[in-house]
C-alpha cells in the first residue's frame, strides 16, 4: 500500500508577504530587503529570516 503524501507547506511570494496584514510596516520593510522577487517562501522560512536579521549586531 502506498504511503500517503505529506501536505507541502504553503509558499508565498515576496509581494504576498508585503500585502499581508500579519506583519507591521517595519517588518514589511525588513521583508522587502530580505526576500527575493519571483521566489516563494514558507512562513517558517520568512520567520527565520526576520529573526536572524533582528538578532544581528548593528555596525
Amino acid at each position: 500500500m502506498a504511503k500517503p503524501k505529506k501536505a507541502q507547506p504553503a509558499e508565498y511570494t515576496k509581494e504576498q508577504y508585503l500585502q499581508s496584514n500579519r506583519y507591521s510596516p517595519v517588518q514589511k520593510n525588513v521583508l522587502d530587503a530580505l526576500l527575493t522577487d519571483n521566489e516563494t517562501y514558507t512562513p517558517e522560512q520568512v520567520a527565520k529570516k526576520v529573526e536572524q536579521f533582528m538578532k544581528r549586531e548593528a555596525k
